[in-house]
């Protein structure tokens, strides 16, 4: 026994159409992507050769300054919060210097989230300056 199904078909040249008009939204779309992600990682070199010609002059920074906080802050949602946005932009995948700026991240968030270690911190701090 033989059995045929017989499917309707869609002429070449609409399907020609389709897909041409499919590819040249697709070169489209993938051009706004790449000329958005363009202008991301200026906007984001920008900003990280700004804070490495700042540390650049300051190779003594405070953990309050790497973590860009206020050193009188409280709430310690706001330095885990800048903590996140800093190492998101300095990740080693990233950055291409992110190991070192990474490092310098984790000791400090590590360093001010603690509040033994903040206290310790603190008063050496002030007995430098």
């Amino acid at each position: 026994m033989n059995f045929s199904v017989t499917v309707p078909s869609i002429p070449p040249c609409m399907l020609r159409v389709s897909s041409l008009r499919l590819s040249s939204e697709r070169a489209r779309s993938s051009k706004r992507f790449q000329n958005k992600r363009q202008q991301r990682v200026r906007v984001l070199s920008a900003r990280r050769n700004d804070a490495r010609s700042e540390r650049e002059e300051d190779p003594e920074a405070s953990f309050y300054e790497i973590l860009e906080v206020d050193p009188a802050v409280e709430d310690m949602s706001q330095v885990k919060t800048s903590y996140r946005r800093l190492q998101k932009a300095y990740h080693p995948d990233v950055y291409k210097d992110g190991g070192k700026k990474s490092q310098e991240l984790n000791t400090a968030y590590a360093t001010l989230i603690d509040s033994k270690k903040r206290a310790d911190y603190d008063r050496g701090l002030r007995s430098t300056t």
